[in-house]
């Protein structure tokens, strides 16, 4: 694996916003958001014990072999403004909770947390998505203790050092409390059509995908036609395109399985259609969904030609 940690076009605070991941074995790679400052390598001195990890054992998806747990093995280290330095973690589904909470109040009425040198985004806003966070660690003495594994979208971008959400906060904050960024996913299509030489439309009824079974993972699958942005999820409202990773209650074997091929249905019919994969609000709300680690093995198409290109 190789990163670059850099600034978006787009970004107008003071530190870097996205990191560039480059897989060398199969030719793969992603666009992460997240605010890192250096990389670095560190040998690990000794085995990790379960006492000293800070995940539950739910959240944690690591095998008794994994490298970042044992000695001797050549780790890459990252850190971030606040000066929180961490071991990259290849098999974690989360981002670190590498932002402190230095104050939480009501600014103007306005529910207002103060972590200084946020580097988020005006982008990140959650119109796109792209916008949320999860608060941890406050303490039980805290009045907002059961913010604790909450998500919540961004409202505002205030400054540099403080950010709007649209949390109940109650009292007067004891301090403690850290925010890790939510990711949503994002992979999109080329725009398909296999009927193109034949000068035919394109329609895709149903697609199959072979997915690892989860315990409560959902994706969203829009789709959008004839070289358009035009989402059909939202222009015809025929259904929500929910494609669950979780085994189907319906059919108690899929419970047993390590994979499952789960459908979408559809109703595009186009020059070409291009599918969009991503969480929706609701399923970035809910860390059950939003937390989860998801793979997506193959996918079939079940498509057919259908009347003459314009």
């Amino acid at each position: 694996m190789a990163y670059w940690s850099y600034p978006s076009g787009a970004v107008s605070g003071t530190y870097p916003n996205q990191v560039l991941t480059y897989n060398y074995k199969n030719g793969t790679w992603a666009l992460l958001d997240d605010s890192i400052t250096f990389f670095g390598y560190f040998q690990q001195q000794s085995d990790i014990t379960w006492q000293q990890l800070t995940l539950q054992w739910q959240q944690e998806n690591a095998t008794w072999a994994y490298p970042n747990l044992d000695d001797q093995n050549l780790l890459i280290l990252a850190g971030n403004q606040e000066g929180y330095v961490l071991k990259v973690a290849q098999d974690v589904s989360r981002n670190a909770g590498a932002l402190q909470i230095t104050n939480m109040a009501l600014v103007a009425g306005i529910p207002t947390l103060t972590i200084i040198n946020h580097n988020l985004q005006a982008e990140d806003i959650a119109t796109n998505m792209t916008g949320y966070i999860m608060i941890e660690n406050i303490p039980a003495t805290d009045p907002n203790v059961a913010l604790n594994g909450t998500i919540w979208p961004i409202i505002a971008v205030v400054d540099a050092n403080n950010i709007q959400l649209g949390i109940p906060i109650a009292g007067t904050y004891a301090g403690g409390g850290t925010v890790a960024r939510v990711n949503n996913i994002l992979m999109n299509s080329k725009q398909w059509n296999l009927y193109a030489k034949s000068g035919k439309n394109f329609s895709v009824n149903r697609m199959e995908f072979n997915v690892d079974a989860t315990a409560a993972g959902q994706l969203t699958v829009d789709y959008f036609p004839s070289f358009t942005n035009t989402s059909l999820i939202q222009a015809t409202n025929l259904g929500n395109n929910i494609l669950d990773t979780a085994p189907y209650p319906i059919y108690p074997l899929e419970a047993e399985q390590d994979q499952l091929w789960h459908p979408v249905y559809f109703s595009a019919v186009g020059e070409t259609v291009q599918i969009s994969i991503y969480m929706n609000d609701t399923q970035m709300r809910n860390p059950n969904i939003s937390q989860t680690d998801i793979q997506i093995n193959g996918i079939l198409l079940y498509v057919e030609p259908l009347g003459r290109l314009q």
